[in-house]
């Protein structure tokens, strides 16, 4: 439902809830339905700016004057930290450009961030597979880009066939880029 129809719907319940309690005289009095009234819109705006679902408010206004006077949530400290995987050029560089990959899965852990990098999860990805192609290493990187929910592009991951697809793979799976050109 999009927020301006769910905004209409939640006022005309509102409406009604108010026009309920007022008849019935079922909520203390008609005084506190229009304060519930109030809250529940007020509920209602902060609602769709974090797009929550609504129907605890709807069902108990008590509930929307609960959770707007609740003391502030602790801050999350993993906030802006991701699970980040990192994508580049390997094959046909020397020592396969493990160097930097390494160096940026340093710098990205020292900002907070879990890191999935292939340098370190190739021999792991591929472990029983006599002889590991090109494609058995691209279809393990795949199947580690589906725990990510960001990616970083070394310098370089144009030219390189491995990063196109997996950059294809990202922007199948929405994955944000923190670093880097889209290849």
């Amino acid at each position: 439902m999009n927020p301006t129809k769910l905004k209409t719907t939640v006022e005309r319940m509102a409406r009604h809830i108010l026009e309920r309690m007022c008849r019935d005289d079922k909520y203390y009095a008609c005084m506190h339905a229009t304060q519930s009234y109030a809250l529940i819109l007020e509920a209602l705006a902060r609602a769709l700016d974090r797009e929550l679902p609504m129907m605890a408010s709807l069902i108990a206004p008590e509930q929307a004057w609960n959770a707007l006077h609740a003391p502030p949530a602790a801050p999350d400290p993993d906030e802006g930290r991701r699970v980040v995987y990192i994508s580049g050029p390997m094959t046909g560089l020397p020592e396969e450009n493990f160097p930097a990959f390494h160096a940026k899965a340093a710098e990205l852990r020292a900002a907070g961030h879990t890191v999935i990098n292939p340098a370190e999860t190739a021999a792991e990805d591929t472990a029983g597979i006599p002889e590991p192609s090109w494609h058995d290493y691209l279809a393990a990187a795949i199947r580690r880009m589906e725990q990510a929910d960001a990616i970083v592009y070394l310098p370089g991951a144009s030219a390189s066939h491995g990063a196109r697809i997996e950059a294809i793979v990202a922007e199948k799976h929405d994955l944000p880029i923190l670093e880097g050109d889209r290849p």
